[in-house]
């Protein structure tokens, strides 16, 4: 690995779920370019940016995250489905499966009447994962995907507090969250 990571990762600011992002994904992307190898910076790039996960891969930090991710895709797809009536089947992800602390987290979202409580109840949940998956990555790529995907979050809220937060707020509202894949 590079001491270009060891740099970059040693050079990022804190960053806390409950406060602003210190710069956009799209900065953070700009400076991995800069920073990573080619096949580290397009991994990052795919993480980041896609509307859907990438394949298993090489790094065991990317693969614990879509493993996470594709369990608790699957639970939200079928506790959503299972509450209004519909087959789960068509829309689940078959690769793995959700855990026990993830159902649980869900039906606490499912039920709370504020839709944008019950997203932050998701959000901090999948923190939490990043959070653990973050002991023992020093400095290196696992770290600065971990990073990132933590910039994504909070710069989802960022944009919900924008000027135009509030029109896309109306607009989710009226889409079947059945037949929408994650932005993750």
């Amino acid at each position: 690995m590079s001491r270009a990571y060891y740099y970059f990762a040693a050079s990022l600011p804190m960053i806390d779920f409950d406060n602003k992002p210190p710069f956009s994904v799209e900065n953070y992307l700009e400076d991995c370019l800069r920073l990573l190898s080619r096949n580290d910076f397009e991994l990052m790039n795919e993480l980041l940016t896609q509307k859907e996960l990438p394949e298993y891969t090489d790094d065991q930090v990317v693969n614990a995250w879509i493993k996470f991710y594709e369990g608790f895709w699957n639970e939200l797809t079928w506790q959503r489905a299972k509450r209004a009536g519909k087959d789960s089947e068509s829309f689940i992800r078959s690769r793995a499966n959700a855990d026990s602390r993830q159902a649980e987290v869900i039906q606490r979202a499912l039920k709370e009447v504020d839709l944008l409580e019950a997203e932050r109840i998701l959000d901090r949940f999948r923190w939490e994962f990043l959070n653990e998956l973050e002991k023992g990555q020093f400095f290196n790529f696992g770290f600065l995907v971990i990073y990132g995907l933590k910039l994504k979050i909070l710069e989802k809220y960022q944009r919900i507090q924008s000027s135009q937060g509030q029109e896309i707020f109306e607009e989710i509202k009226k889409v079947d969250l059945l037949t929408i894949r994650s932005q993750w």
